[in-house]
């Protein structure tokens, strides 16, 4: 009785005909439109259908902020960026697209997060970035992330995620890693 506890299920280590026949209708339709004319049509669905799959996420991620900056008690600007901010001498004075941009006070500092794309073509990439009107850092999450860093541009600190090497690359941050940076900053001691 004891060794018979211990047994094993047989288990057949055969071939499942249902997923080898589906396997290879798979084959033979990929096949079928490589070696077709269809071919480019399936191709050109694909590049619309993730286009349109952004274009949908954008819109998402812009109805997402404006509700954030609404809780806060943030304004959203649209594509303006105040012209108190500068961006000389950060990556981002040479962007090509603002958008999302929302401006605001955490704890008595002015705040200024946006979303941009630097540069343009294929060597262009998308950033979020939150910048703090402040003589001192108060980005204390840079410290403890690798993945993020800080500029200064005159009074401003600006936080961001620099360029990496990546094959699908976003950059941009989530909603909630932006406000959760909104409620990391520290007021600088003086």
């Amino acid at each position: 009785m004891g060794s018979e506890m211990f047994e094993q299920p047989k288990t057949e280590l055969g071939l499942d005909w249902r997923r080898a026949v589906g396997g290879v209708l798979v084959l033979a339709i990929a096949i079928a439109i490589w070696t077709s004319k269809l071919f480019p049509y399936v191709v050109g669905a694909g590049f619309v259908c993730m286009i349109l799959w952004d274009v949908l996420r954008l819109r998402k991620r812009k109805a997402a902020l404006r509700l954030m900056a609404s809780r806060r008690g943030f304004e959203y600007l649209g594509e303006w960026i105040p012209r108190a901010l500068s961006l000389r001498g950060t990556p981002f004075e040479r962007a090509s697209w603002i958008w999302n941009v929302i401006e605001g006070d955490c704890q008595g500092i002015r705040v200024v997060a946006f979303d941009c794309t630097i540069g343009s073509g294929k060597a262009s990439r998308r950033r979020t970035a939150i910048a703090a009107h402040s003589p001192r850092d108060v980005f204390g999450a840079v410290k403890f992330s690798r993945d993020l860093t800080a500029d200064r541009s005159g009074d401003w600190i600006i936080l961001y995620q620099p360029k990496a090497i990546a094959l699908f690359e976003d950059g941009l941050m989530s909603v909630p890693e932006v406000e959760a940076h909104f409620d990391a900053i520290e007021v600088p001691a003086p």
